[in-house]
């Protein structure tokens, strides 16, 4: 919404975006819905670019590119940077197959298997490591071809 109000200078679409924003403040591990995996007694969420907190510190990190310094989405890309750090260390020191929890996958059929493919761009540390390598380059024309701008 940010992106397009550069494009289309309608304010709605800022107000909404701040709307939004404001509400991501909000969220923390606990309240986010992200996934969470236990495996071998080694907790932590689920790190991935697509749908994990690689995600949500990319989008914080591509918002802040747009609105430039602000001191609530400081402190919350922080903690989200933070958690991506801790959850894929936590990722990275298991060596054995990670299942997603039951019923979390296929809500149709919630006894299916589904493993992560841990090297995945989108499920994998590859992600995670290009989000991180973003921040730490500020370079992410990458993301183009998934359509950020």
């Amino acid at each position: 919404m940010l992106h397009a109000n550069t494009i289309l200078n309608k304010s709605a679409l800022k107000s909404r975006a701040f709307e939004i924003l404001n509400k991501c403040y909000e969220r923390n591990l606990e309240n986010s819905g992200i996934i969470f995996f236990n495996v071998n007694s080694k907790p932590f969420y689920d790190m991935a670019f697509c749908h994990g907190i690689g995600g949500v510190v990319f989008s914080l990190y591509r918002v802040s590119k747009l609105i430039g310094e602000d001191n609530s989405l400081s402190e919350c890309f922080s903690y989200w940077k933070k958690e991506l750090l801790n959850n894929l260390e936590i990722f990275l020191s298991i060596d054995e197959d990670i299942f997603y929890p039951q019923n979390s996958f296929n809500k149709q059929n919630p006894s299916e298997k589904h493993t992560i493919d841990k090297c995945n761009f989108l499920n994998g540390v590859v992600g995670a490591g290009l989000v991180l390598q973003s921040i730490q380059y500020d370079c992410d024309d990458w993301a183009q071809f998934l359509g950020y701008h």
